[in-house]
């Protein structure tokens, strides 16, 4: 999942309609194209309006009948991942092709699949989130093992 960028870049110029067309929508596959390439994201619920995938990935934009979710995971999974690795060319900077995704076959999901897919999905998310939240935790200890005994943070 995509989390929200740290930094980013402000344009005051209106965006052409081509970059309108690249802007991330909730449900979006980035789809790293060249350096770590094949690797995947899905741009969350909460996704920004004006997000815009640098030149380096490719936005997937799943057909309106297409559980993104569901897409998402099978672009992660291990079989999809080994034939994308066959797509990869280039030596000193990896990349696949646009034209080349569309030759991946993606099996069409049962229900009962899908549903699976989803549930242990959510079940990850929330995992995601205990782990964020232990972080948290942890840092705000390693912080108040800085401040000496009997002398209040200012």
């Amino acid at each position: 999942m995509l989390r929200r960028p740290e930094k980013g870049l402000v344009c005051s110029r209106a965006l052409s309609p081509a970059q309108s067309n690249q802007l991330l929508r909730p449900g979006d596959i980035l789809f790293s194209c060249k350096g770590s390439a094949g690797k995947v994201a899905l741009a969350p619920e909460d996704c920004g309006q004006n997000w815009i995938p640098s030149q380096s990935f490719q936005a997937l934009r799943p057909l309106p009948d297409t559980d993104p979710i569901c897409l998402f995971h099978q672009l992660r999974s291990q079989k999809v991942q080994e034939q994308i690795a066959h797509l990869i060319t280039g030596g000193t900077v990896p990349q696949i092709k646009a034209a080349d995704m569309g030759n991946l076959p993606i099996p069409v999901l049962g229900t009962g699949e899908a549903r699976r897919i989803r549930t242990v999905h959510e079940e990850m998310l929330a995992i995601g989130s205990q782990i964020r939240q232990l972080k948290h935790q942890r840092a705000a200890l390693a912080a108040n093992l800085d401040q000496p005994e009997g002398v209040e943070k200012s």
